[in-house]
């Protein structure tokens, strides 16, 4: 699975594009639209699937680094560990939760991964909303040959 984390995903412009594109029902090509209907919602299942995958690696990269900024922060990291990040020892005393509450909604590195979290939620979120559209497609698509008929006299 590690292997397919690295891979360069879609943005939110591009899908939001992709379906600006995909939406669109012409009315002399119903039974194409139709039948299109499944080929998308392969489509943008694969890419709320892809885009969830990166989410979950996202909160367990937060999950451990929230810990060991944890412990970077009140004086317990390990020599190693601040080795590895390139850290200095934290020096300031925080003596309230409050205080070390701040430390983190400010940490940068906390709050790079954080914005990546939410930037595929949206994704993901987006693409869960394209896939109950398609779900009402058919529907849609029979509506749309009923007031066609109704238009025609028939």
């Amino acid at each position: 699975m590690s292997g397919k984390l690295t891979e360069k995903l879609e943005t939110m412009d591009e899908i939001m594009d992709m379906w600006d594109k995909d939406s669109k029902i012409d009315p002399t090509e119903l039974t194409q639209a139709s039948i299109d209907t499944g080929k998308f919602h392969s489509k943008y299942m694969r890419l709320m699937t892809k885009h969830s995958f990166r989410l979950k690696s996202l909160e367990t990269q937060y999950n451990n680094l929230y810990k060991d900024k944890r412990l970077y922060y009140t004086g317990k990291l390990s020599k190693e560990k601040l080795t590895k990040y390139g850290w200095e020892p934290f020096d300031y005393n925080l003596g309230m939760k409050n205080e070390l509450d701040s430390f983190f909604k400010s940490d940068s590195d906390l709050n790079e991964i954080d914005e990546k979290k939410f930037y595929h939620t949206k994704i993901v979120e987006f693409c869960e909303a394209v896939l109950k559209q398609l779900a009402t497609r058919s529907y849609n698509i029979t509506n749309i040959i009923a007031f066609e008929r109704m238009r025609m006299g028939g």
